[in-house]
């Protein structure tokens, strides 16, 4: 019998305020075991550039994982129908 899955809960920062109130937020967050994660354009693309940029370089890294995907999944020969 499969597990149910458990609902989880995370944080989503604003990315027009900036970096050090960012991190005091998820400092916070972190005295919250119910808050078990940050997105990942908090983490990774906000800290190193402007708010414009980092989002235009989030959706091109969501872009180019799921072409990854979808390229991968051609080459195997995997196709989803629906």
């Amino acid at each position: 019998m499969a597990q149910p899955q458990r609902l989880s809960f995370g944080i989503k920062t604003t990315q027009y305020i900036p970096y050090a109130e960012i991190m005091r937020i998820w400092q916070e967050a972190e005295d919250y075991p119910a808050i078990e994660h940050a997105w990942l354009f908090d983490h990774l693309f906000a800290p190193w550039a402007s708010p414009i940029n980092a989002s235009l370089v989030y959706a091109l890294a969501y872009l180019a994982l799921w072409l990854g995907l979808m390229w991968l999944l051609d080459r195997r020969g995997i196709r989803l129908t629906v």
